[in-house]
């Protein structure tokens, strides 16, 4: 279940900057997600990590509220979110830099 709410994840990014509704996000971007289990079934959605590149004009808080409503909210099912649960959007900082030139490092390739 992670890993297919992560990629639904990075596909409605997708959907929503390529319509337009987010015009300010960049091709660039990932996700994970950690999820609870009880008895081997998954209850809650525990941590949901988002990192999207976008234009350097928008403003943090513009960005994270944007992407928890239209991008976590209509991808997560709501039974699946609780109080505990964590979002993490681009908490390393400005994302305006994506692809390889933005972290490839000394190697030379993309590290994710």
């Amino acid at each position: 279940m992670p890993i297919y709410l992560a990629h639904n994840l990075t596909q409605r990014l997708a959907h929503v900057r390529k319509s337009g509704k987010l015009p300010w996000l960049r091709p660039d971007g990932k996700s994970q997600v950690t999820v609870r289990y009880i008895d081997l079934k998954p209850t809650t959605v525990h941590t949901v990590v988002i990192a999207a590149q976008h234009s350097p004009e928008v403003d943090y808080d513009t960005l994270k509220e944007a992407i928890i409503e239209e991008v976590v909210k209509k991808v997560i099912p709501p039974e699946m979110i609780d109080k505990k649960t964590q979002f993490f959007v681009n908490t390393t900082g400005r994302f305006v830099t994506g692809g390889p030139l933005g972290d490839c490092g000394m190697t030379g390739r993309k590290i994710i």
